[in-house]
């Protein structure tokens, strides 16, 4: 039988995605409040990562965004998206130790980064 970790959402993050997509979408807060059943307020709070949604919820915003569930919560990027991650494992796939390494230091810095732009 196959053991599952439990995998925390990232709230913060899940809010940025809400937010970048409705915004790629062209819509206002009160647009996609009103096509996923919402308030804009409690719209409002799930972009900001103030609050934590219900699996529906996020469900019915996904699809006001037609994007997918996965594309929504996760870290991936959407289906449509101009990343191919085949080519980045391609790329990755002929570095040395030395390009490598340098590479995962430099992804280090961007979640530093990122992590402190959150707070």
């Amino acid at each position: 039988m196959k053991s599952f970790d439990i995998v925390e959402l990232d709230y913060y993050k899940v809010g940025q995605n809400i937010r970048r997509f409705r915004i790629q979408s062209k819509l206002t807060q009160d647009g996609l409040s009103e096509r996923a059943g919402l308030s804009k307020q409690y719209l409002s709070l799930l972009e900001k990562g103030k609050k934590k949604g219900r699996l529906e919820i996020y469900y019915h915003i996904a699809l006001a965004l037609n994007v997918t569930m996965d594309t929504l919560i996760g870290n991936q990027a959407p289906l449509d998206s101009a990343i191919n991650h085949s080519d980045i494992v391609e790329k990755i796939s002929n570095y040395s130790q030395k390009q490598y390494e340098q590479l995962i230091d430099y992804m280090g810095y961007i979640d530093y980064a990122a992590d402190k732009e959150r707070k």
